[in-house]
Parts: structure tokens; C-alpha cells; sequence
């Protein structure tokens, strides 16, 4: 009867999980759309200067180590639920502050950074909790649980998509923003109470711990790939502001787009799940990759004006098939990484996994601007454009030999 009642519990409390999981992909999506035509209509942001504020406002995300690493070692007087909570009331917090001045304060940039530290760390102990879980699946079940969870958070973000666009140009976004943070915070600390050992391990040992993992030959290959996978150069922002001022479409048109991004995101972790879990994690990563190549061919196809399809209906299918792929060529790499994430130091290590993906997309975000400045480049029409492209393809396919070559190694 005991051993029911514990069963009974752990299952209560996945399912509690993925509905944090659920608030989790809705409050990162929330504030997307609407601060899109903050930074783009109230900002007057160029390309390059988009590619750099997105930067910085994600640093936080590449900086999930060292939280995994704090929650690690205060666990044994801060409950994991506890830590979850306070870092939604903090971003809430935060969030009030921006709705009094309707985000126009001097101190926006700043604040947004601070949101993303305080979501992040929620993130952070969310995963760990989530590789403590995963510890108790079969192998038969591995990755089950990691697919479940993505599928939430894309569900959550596809409906905090459509409630960005709908608050779009109101004030009141900030402060349904921090509601809902609150909310997620007071779910975390009421339903999910839950023990793992990070505290049988001091600062020194998890120091000594994690070097001793990351020497390993295998988790070095994993590091290497996933460097290669996340650094690579990207367009958002010459698509994102072309589709603003040039083909000028509105804010739902935006939430639309991203509603088909998330529904293959969630699509594709189910599809991960039931089909793809058992294959070879070098074929499906270089598969979707390779596919992916043509994405950028089609957008200076199209900002050139060489095809000129429905500018929505553009921006929708290639969202649809665009995140398909793109999750689908991450999961191998999310389910590695939960793999080599050992017991006592889950959250610092896999914070490191994923952390690591973030920073390489923050350098890939800064490189872009960078380029984007040298070469003088606003928009689709500027004289440089194809040579930028010819860079970003060049480094995705670089990108995909390195991947394969050390994911092969793991396989």
C-alpha cells in the first residue's frame, strides 16, 4: 500500500511538472510579440542593433550553469519548489515595475535582462527536477518523459503567442505578464515538493564533480557538438524586420506564424517520442539539418523579390516546417544531455548542456550582428546581402560535419 501511495505521488507530481512546463513555454512567449514592435516601432531598432539587445536580454540563458550550479548547493536549506516560486515572484516583480511605465523606461533593456535571470532559474531547477525524474524511467521509456515535457512548453508557448499579439500595443501586457508568473510561482511552491540529494554534496565537491564529467572523453564530445550545432550565424532578424515595416503585417499575423512554430515544436517532440527515439541520433539530427538549408535560400529568394508568395502564408508554412525540423534535429541532443547529467549534480550538469546551447546562440546572435554591421547590411535591398548569406550557409554546413562527426562517436 505504501509503495502505491509513493508511486501514486511521483506520478501526481509529473503531471504537475509539465503543467509548469506549460506556464514555462507561456511566459517566455507572452512578452514576445509585443516587445517585437516595441524594440521595432517605438525603438526604431535596426538589424544589427536587433541582433545585439536580443544578445545581451538572452545572456541570462547562457549563464544556466552557474544557477544550476547555485541551486545545487542551496537545496539543503532552499527546496527545489521554493527556488522555482521565488524566481517567478521576482520576474513578477520586474514586470509590474516596466507596466508603470508602459515600457518606455530608461532602464527596459536592464529589466528585461533581469526577467530572463529569474525565468532562467526557474528553467534551471525545472530541468532538474526533470533529469530526477527521468532517473527512474526504463530504457524502453528513455526520453519519454523529456518529449512530454517539450510538447508542454510548446503547447503553453502557442498560447502565449496569441495573447501577445492580442496585447501587443496595450500597457496593461506587463502586468498579465507578471500575473501569470505569480501564478506559476504559487503552483510550484504548493504542488511540488520534491527531495533530490543535490544537498549530500558541497560547493567544493560539485566543482570537483563537474570537472571530473566534463573531462570525460564523452562528454567532451557531446560539448563539441553541441557548439557546433548552436553557434551558427542567423537571418531572424532581417525576416523579422522585413515583415514589420516592409510587408507590414500586424501583430496577430506575427502570433499566427508563431502558433504554427509551436504546434510543430509540440508535434515534433511527439513524433520524437513515438517514432524516432530508437534511431540513430546522427541521422536524425544531420537529416533535419540538411533539410534546413534550404530555409535561408527561400528567404533572399524572397527578400529579393525573385518569389513573391503571400507574404502570411510564407511566414506561416515556413514557421510550421522551419520549428518541425529544427526540434526535431534538438532532441537527440537534449536527450544526451539529460544521459550524461549524473545523480547528485543533475541540475548544475544538464543546466551546463543546455546552457552551453544558449551561450552558442548568444555568440551566433552577436556574430550576426557583427557581420551585419561590417558588411552595412539593413534590410534585403542593401548591396551586401548575398554575401552574408553565402556566410551563414557556409558555417550551417560546416556546422553539420562537425555535428554528425562527433555525435557519430556517440552513438
Amino acid at each position: 500500500m505504501f509503495k502505491f501511495q509513493k508511486n501514486f505521488i511521483k506520478f501526481d507530481r509529473k503531471y504537475v511538472l509539465l503543467l509548469l512546463y506549460f506556464l514555462l513555454g507561456f511566459n517566455l512567449t507572452i512578452p514576445s510579440i509585443f516587445l517585437q514592435f516595441v524594440f521595432i516601432e517605438k525603438r526604431l531598432l535596426g538589424v544589427s542593433e536587433i541582433s545585439q539587445i536580443t544578445a545581451v536580454i538572452a545572456l541570462p540563458w547562457g549563464l544556466k550553469v552557474f544557477l544550476g550550479f547555485i541551486s545545487d548547493n542551496i537545496s539543503s536549506f532552499v527546496g527545489k519548489n521554493v527556488q522555482i516560486g521565488l524566481s517567478y515572484l521576482f520576474a513578477a516583480l520586474f514586470f509590474h515595475i516596466l507596466g508603470t511605465s508602459c515600457g518606455t523606461s530608461d532602464f527596459l533593456y536592464l529589466f528585461l535582462f533581469l526577467i530572463n535571470l529569474f525565468v532562467c532559474f526557474a528553467d534551471v531547477v525545472q530541468d532538474s527536477i526533470l533529469v530526477y525524474f527521468i532517473s527512474f524511467e526504463t530504457s524502453q521509456d528513455h526520453g519519454k518523459l523529456q518529449s512530454q515535457a517539450l510538447a508542454s512548453r510548446g503547447l503553453g508557448s502557442l498560447i502565449g503567442a496569441f495573447c501577445s499579439a492580442l496585447l501587443s500595443r496595450h500597457c496593461f501586457a506587463y502586468p498579465i505578464t507578471g500575473l501569470s508568473l505569480v501564478v506559476s510561482a504559487i503552483i510550484s511552491i504548493l504542488y511540488l515538493n520534491v527531495e533530490l540529494n543535490t544537498n549530500q554534496v558541497n560547493i567544493l565537491n560539485t566543482c570537483k564533480l563537474v570537472i571530473k564529467n566534463i573531462k570525460d572523453k564523452h562528454k567532451l564530445h557531446l560539448i563539441i557538438a553541441i557548439i557546433c550545432f548552436a553557434i551558427t550565424p542567423t537571418d531572424g532578424p532581417i525576416v523579422q524586420v522585413f515583415f514589420q515595416r516592409k510587408q507590414k503585417l500586424e501583430p496577430m499575423q506575427f502570433a499566427i506564424a508563431a502558433s504554427f512554430a509551436f504546434i510543430s515544436i509540440t508535434i515534433s517532440s511527439l513524433v520524437y517520442n513515438r517514432y524516432l527515439r530508437n534511431i540513430s541520433h546522427v541521422r536524425v539530427i544531420t537529416t533535419s539539418s540538411i533539410i534546413m538549408l534550404i530555409f535561408p535560400w527561400l528567404n533572399i529568394l524572397y527578400g529579393r523579390k525573385v518569389i513573391n508568395p503571400d507574404p502570411s502564408t510564407y511566414l506561416n508554412v515556413t514557421s510550421l516546417i522551419g520549428g518541425f525540423l529544427s526540434h526535431i534535429a534538438f532532441m537527440p541532443l537534449a536527450v544526451l544531455a539529460a544521459k550524461h547529467s549524473p545523480a547528485h549534480i543533475e541540475a548544475t550538469m544538464y543546466a551546463f548542456y543546455m546552457a552551453l546551447i544558449n551561450l552558442c546562440s548568444v555568440i551566433g546572435y552577436s556574430l550576426s550582428a557583427l557581420i551585419l554591421q561590417l558588411l552595412n547590411i539593413q534590410d534585403f535591398e542593401s548591396q551586401n546581402i548575398w554575401w552574408y548569406y553565402i556566410f551563414d550557409i557556409t558555417f550551417d554546413m560546416v556546422s553539420i560535419y562537425f555535428v554528425q562527426k562527433f555525435i557519430y562517436i556517440l552513438d
